[in-house]
């Protein structure tokens, strides 16, 4: 297969992958037998791209597109055959939640989280957020369980987005039942973490470097949350991406004394999930640690990484965990924000390279 000429592509993968999110996003945004065309001239025009030979390569691309298409299609059928039916039915659901974000404010509650929805009939489980004014008092990485209800007509593209809201009727006597282990001991661990945070450094800088580091803005004032988005800084309280790799590069300083590779790409992988797990799971952390992962083990195998191939494979990843996730606009602008450096960074380069030659010259030509 001949190498790609295209930016700084030179890897079939990157292909693949890229196949495979334009199927995907081809079933998102057209119905099924529209897209399924569309998914073959999306293989057609990747494979002139890529220069690759048409006998081998074509046949790779469209089976890569067709399963992009397909992922789609088995989500959208379990939420329209599962979850839909409840939400549509009009009964109160049954709601037990792992808490990871509260908003308490007078008689008004919030949650975010993992949740188990069912109404006796059938059972779902799915991120939601759900609020009502109750009183009650239910602190990350407690269970909620409650009756709920949905207030508007259910719609597939918001579930899919990870939109779904619910409105609380009322808590349910009694203990509730056991919540999901791995998330309530994450949530629990990020709430430690933070207050912890926060005694050291208290004030303000506490706050904030709860909220930059473990993603827990509970501490931050209103005063405080104001200033930042007044002065459009509010993104650096998220935990994002570039939290997650500047946090690698301390590690990998640290790591060093080990002097041996394989154990240190284990290390650094298990850091970038756990620590990914523990802020939330956000699209752009989810993204940076796919391509840190894939940066550790290309040395393993004697491979050179490339920051668009590392780029596809995530993207690959979250679309197979939820297709959802290319509707969304922080998935977007991640991915798209990424690729666009990626790609002018050889233009760039050879821009400045000559623009540093042309002035070296005109300094050696004067008298």
């Amino acid at each position: 297969m001949e190498l790609s000429q295209f930016g700084e592509i030179r890897r079939p993968l990157f292909w693949i992958c890229l196949a495979f999110l334009c199927g995907a996003a081809a079933a998102m945004f057209l119905m099924w037998y529209a897209a399924l065309p569309v998914c073959a001239a999306f293989a057609l025009v990747l494979c002139w791209l890529s220069l690759g030979r048409p006998r081998f390569f074509l046949p790779l691309l469209t089976s890569a597109a067709l399963l992009g298409w397909g992922a789609v299609l088995c989500h959208q059928f379990l939420l329209t055959n599962h979850l839909l039916p409840l939400l549509s039915s009009g009964e109160p659901l049954t709601v037990r939640m792992t808490v990871e974000e509260a908003l308490h404010n007078e008689s008004y509650c919030r949650y975010e989280g993992p949740a188990v929805v069912s109404n006796g009939s059938g059972t779902f489980r799915i991120q939601l957020a759900a609020s009502g004014f109750f009183e009650g008092n239910t602190a990350p990485g407690e269970t909620l369980y409650c009756t709920a209800v949905c207030p508007d007509p259910p719609d597939l593209r918001s579930i899919m987005t990870g939109e779904l809201r619910l409105q609380i009727r009322g808590l349910l006597p009694g203990d509730p039942p056991a919540p999901d282990p791995l998330s309530a001991a994450l949530t629990r661990l990020r709430a430690g973490l933070a207050r912890h945070i926060v005694l050291i450094s208290p004030g303000d800088t506490g706050s904030v470097l709860a909220a930059m580091l473990v993603g827990d803005q509970s501490y931050l004032s209103d005063s405080l949350d104001a200033a930042f988005r007044r002065s459009g800084l509010s993104h650096l309280l998220v935990v994002s991406g570039m939290h997650l790799v500047i946090l690698s590069r301390f590690l990998s300083f640290f790591l060093l004394p080990l002097g041996k590779q394989r154990l240190s790409a284990l290390l650094m992988i298990a850091f970038c999930w756990g620590y990914s797990l523990l802020t939330g799971a956000g699209n752009s952390v989810i993204r940076a640690a796919a391509m840190l992962t894939l940066t550790q083990i290309a040395p393993l195998f004697n491979r050179q990484g490339d920051t668009l191939t590392s780029l596809s494979v995530a993207g690959v990843v979250m679309t197979l965990a939820n297709p959802g996730v290319l509707l969304t606009a922080s998935f977007q602008l991640s991915f798209g924000a990424v690729a666009g450096l990626a790609l002018l960074e050889a233009g760039a380069e050879s821009c400045l390279l000559q623009a540093g030659d042309a002035r070296l010259s005109l300094q050696k030509g004067r008298p």
